[in-house]
């Protein structure tokens, strides 16, 4: 189908494949259900006789013999979706059914009236339609029979887009052939809920839009992605912490097969595609600290949600100005005005804790830049400020430790990537750095720093809409940790200098874990 009086038109199909959270079937019939929000998921098979308990009162469910079996209730106004579900759990049924008391579909939360808790048991429903059949044939002689299949966690899944420039398809059946595989871990408690998902960025694509979809933390999982005229880019949240990761979108070449991983050590502040810079224009500072970046990639950047209030998480920000505290934050962001003009010494202090329940890793970070500034009140250009930035490259095993397989006295690989974001007004190479680590308990130790690349091309060029788009100046490091051959936590701290004066330390407690020697 062509638009022939469009200036443009292009066509894009969107697909989230994977195994169904929950397929029952009544004796023969496989029933048309959407898994309700706020139930257990059920993660195997069930078999059991369907009882009709009607609207799913207490009085009714005493009337009938549920224990073990799956109940049937239908919808009402009478008896809300939490008390019909909880009714059922309390009787003693292995699923509930609802079926809606109109002809259409229904979706409702079914966990406690104050939507903080799950019902301890799957709940489902099925339209009026499909549902008057189903308590008929439960109203007939024969016995009817629930049988099915629950996966609560899907091992894997397929994002495919097709794109279509200038007209839609005539033929809408479409079976992609050139996929590339993704094989990601997602690190973590296992059953923590996580949501998740890859936006599609099609040749038309400025934006993408899309619905986090529920996965869980503890599991590897292959993601497949269709590789034609379409790069994707993958937001991960730990939904229980607001605890969100950013990637950058991604091409993927056909037949590719790659690796990624989410919430893994280490776990430290950093600026990367995924949020603004912190920069200076006219009078004024912006700090933006994200501080809970993982360490996959030194692209990805990362932040708990500091302005929900959630317990046990903290950070605060000091921003000194010509060794004098003029500002403080308890929160990600800090912005501060009236600076006067000229050139001015400027102090950041960002401290970042947690208490370990998101992840055993990086329970404190304490990272401080020092660098000059030059303020004009009229200059409203945005300057991205020299704030250089580390990131630590650690092999992780499934468990999330590290060096899961070296011997007896050997020590543990680090990669370390210091760097500014491109185009940073006031940038310097690298001209020193230093690290030093310590086992929990021990004394710092100094660790020697092998250069493995340089650059001092120069500062590079700013982004256009404040979001960091490159590195600069990025000089890396390999290091070789001794650690217990009986493993254990380790902390880092590192320091650097730039030609411009700039330093930078950092302290990580609890940096990454390592395995005990085979």
């Amino acid at each position: 189908m062509d638009a022939p009086e469009a200036e443009s038109f292009d066509f894009t199909t969107r697909w989230r494949l994977q195994d169904p959270t929950l397929v029952l079937n009544a004796a023969k019939q496989q029933l048309d259900l959407i898994v309700q929000v706020g139930s257990t998921l059920l993660d195997g098979d069930i078999r059991a006789r369907a009882v009709d308990a009607g609207l799913g009162s207490t009085e009714e469910f005493a009337a009938v013999d549920v224990t073990g079996k799956v109940a049937v209730v239908t919808r009402s106004d009478t008896v809300s979706a939490s008390a019909r579900a909880a009714n059922a759990a309390a009787a003693g049924a292995k699923l509930l059914i609802v079926v809606n008391d109109a002809d259409g579909e229904l979706s409702e939360w079914v966990g406690s009236e104050d939507y903080t808790t799950d019902v301890a048991i799957p709940v489902s429903a099925i339209s009026g339609v499909q549902g008057r059949g189903l308590l008929e044939a439960i109203a007939a002689p024969k016995p009817v029979t629930i049988t099915g299949e629950g996966i609560a966690v899907a091992g894997e899944v397929f994002d495919i887009a097709r794109y279509s420039d200038g007209s839609v398809p005539e033929n809408l059946d479409y079976t992609p052939k050139e996929l590339a595989r993704i094989d990601t871990t997602y690190y973590g408690e296992q059953g923590a809920t996580v949501g998740e998902y890859r936006y599609d960025f099609v040749p038309s694509t400025q934006y993408g839009t899309g619905f986090p979809m529920r996965t869980e933390r503890g599991i590897e999982r292959a993601e497949w992605v269709n590789t034609d005229q379409v790069e994707w880019y993958q937001n991960v949240s730990a939904i229980d912490w607001g605890w969100d990761i950013r990637d950058v979108v991604r091409a993927y070449e056909p037949g590719e097969r790659t690796e990624a991983s989410y919430f893994g050590s280490v776990v430290r502040p950093y600026v990367g595609p995924g949020y603004w810079a912190p920069l200076r224009s006219g009078d004024g500072i912006q700090l933006n600290l994200p501080s809970w970046s993982d360490g996959d990639s030194a692209q990805r950047t990362g932040a708990f949600d500091t302005y929900a209030g959630t317990p046990g998480i903290a950070q605060s920000i000091e921003l000194h100005l010509d060794g004098e505290l003029v500002k403080t934050s308890q929160y990600q962001g800090l912005n501060g005005w009236d600076i006067a003009d000229g050139e001015h010494d400027v102090r950041v202090v960002n401290t970042a804790t947690h208490d370990g329940t998101a992840t055993p890793s990086s329970t404190m970070t304490r990272t401080e830049w020092a660098f000059s500034s030059t303020w004009n009140s009229t200059d409203y250009t945005r300057h991205i400020l020299p704030m250089l930035q580390a990131y630590y490259d650690v092999d992780l095993d499934g468990s999330g430790k590290v060096g899961a397989e070296r011997k007896k006295g050997t020590p543990v690989r680090l990669g370390l990537e210091l760097g500014h974001i491109a185009g940073a007004v006031g940038s310097g190479a690298i001209t020193g750095a230093t690290l030093e680590a310590r086992v929990a308990g021990g004394d710092w130790t100094v660790i020697d720093l092998d250069v493995t690349s340089t650059d001092d091309s120069g500062p590079g060029e700013p982004p256009a809409g404040g979001f960091p788009e490159a590195r600069a100046f990025l000089t890396t490091y390999d290091a070789d940790i001794r650690v217990p051959d009986a493993g254990g936590w380790v902390d880092l701290r590192v320091t650097a200098t730039d030609a411009e004066g700039g330093t930078f330390s950092q302290e990580i407690e609890r940096a990454f874990e390592a395995a005990s020697i085979k």
